[in-house]
């Protein structure tokens, strides 16, 4: 995760600084997925 606005080389991952972020991005992507099988499932 970089802030490419300060890195646009992507050189400091930001994933440490800002873990409530990362587990708020995982829960969301979890949820995507989730809808994504149901979909998949019900064609």
């Amino acid at each position: 995760m970089y802030d490419l606005n300060v890195d646009p080389g992507e050189t400091n991952n930001l994933v440490n600084d800002h873990p409530e972020l990362v587990e708020a991005l995982e829960q969301k992507l979890q949820h995507i997925e989730k809808r994504k099988q149901r979909i998949v499932k019900g064609s």
